[in-house]
């Protein structure tokens, strides 16, 4: 898999949805790791992940009996902090369960190491944040996710508008205002980041495309192109 090259105009799959962006995992590999096409930001595939039909070339499919996922080592490109980010996923859940990691910089042990989560809790999606590595805020956005279709999940912290956004599938999204609590920017943990999976064992059973994190809040403009990607630039 080759690295993306950013050339070409903006709109539905173009260069303008990359700036800034600190990885994309393209999740179009037959097997082993997953390749970061921006970054050096390789996930270690754990557990054997599998693969499957995406919606922009492939997908990676993971077995939540088997525990597979994603590990990527912890970084600086992708710490929390006082920076704003946005991170996104295309999720095919074959099975839809509680107490899932979409994708995630989350852990309990060790103490303190709590930094963000997509969090899949009773079949709706949840967007949890935390400033000190122990307390969280979160959104709950009341949306049940189906078994066997394709939903675009984007999440961000804006910095600078003390505020944490969801948005799935283009839609209208949730927001929630922070407290004074965040004014210094979020935890900036020691936890590797997961795709599909958190604790290295909570994981999810399902298809996986389009893994992606950006140092900004995308616009609603590059919320759109992302939903309707369906090449690269």
């Amino acid at each position: 898999m080759s690295r993306l090259t950013l050339t070409g105009a903006g709109g539905a799959g173009g260069a303008s949805l990359y700036t800034d962006a600190t990885s994309l995992w393209k999740m179009d590999e037959a097997s082993g790791d997953a390749l970061d096409a921006i970054g050096g930001e390789d996930g270690t595939d754990v557990n054997t992940v599998g693969s499957a039909a995406g919606l922009v070339d492939g997908a990676r499919l993971m077995v939540k009996t088997s525990s597979e996922y994603f590990s990527i080592p912890d970084s600086a490109d992708l710490k929390g902090g006082a920076k704003s980010f946005t991170v996104a996923c295309m999720f095919y859940p074959v099975t839809v369960t509680s107490d899932t990691g979409i994708f995630s910089r989350w852990s309990y042990s060790p103490a303190a190491n709590r930094e963000w989560i997509i969090y899949l809790n009773g079949g709706t999606i949840r967007f949890f944040v935390s400033y000190n590595g122990l307390s969280a805020s979160n959104i709950n956005t009341g949306i049940t996710l189906t078994s066997g279709s394709w939903h675009k999940i984007v999440c961000w912290y804006d910095h600078s508008g003390q505020e944490i956004g969801v948005s799935i599938n283009d839609g209208t999204p949730s927001t929630l205002s922070l407290s004074s609590d965040y004014l210094s920017g979020l935890h900036s943990s020691v936890q590797p980041t997961e795709i599909g999976a958190y604790l290295a064992g909570r994981t999810a059973d399902g298809r996986f495309d389009q893994v992606g994190h950006w140092n900004r809040v995308l616009s609603a403009a590059d919320i759109t192109s992302y939903n309707d990607l369906t090449a690269y630039p």
